[in-house]
């Protein structure tokens, strides 16, 4: 994940948790404020999408301090590259 407002520049290495069409959640070193533009790259560092924070929580039951964060996509959709999808991933015509 990589930080996309100059003021507040970053990348960093994350674990997904949880996916969706809408967004994601996923665990990081530490939190992000709400509204931060972000774009989520593959361990390659191809972009995938944007996104923006929705929330951070800390994770108070892990030895190392992690927050996981709420994403939602800019731009709804199987960014992940499911092959099936569950049917409310599918955007109607």
């Amino acid at each position: 994940m990589m930080g996309l407002q100059p003021s507040l520049s970053f990348i960093e290495r994350c674990e997904l948790v949880e996916i969706s069409s809408h967004g994601c959640q996923l665990l990081g070193p530490r939190p992000l404020p709400r509204h931060t533009r972000v774009r989520l790259d593959r361990r390659t560092r191809v972009a995938i999408t944007v996104a923006h924070v929705i929330r951070s929580t800390p994770v108070e039951s892990m030895a190392v301090k992690m927050w996981r964060v709420g994403l939602e996509l800019e731009a709804p959709g199987n960014i992940w590259g499911i092959a099936q999808p569950p049917p409310d991933w599918v955007t109607p015509p």
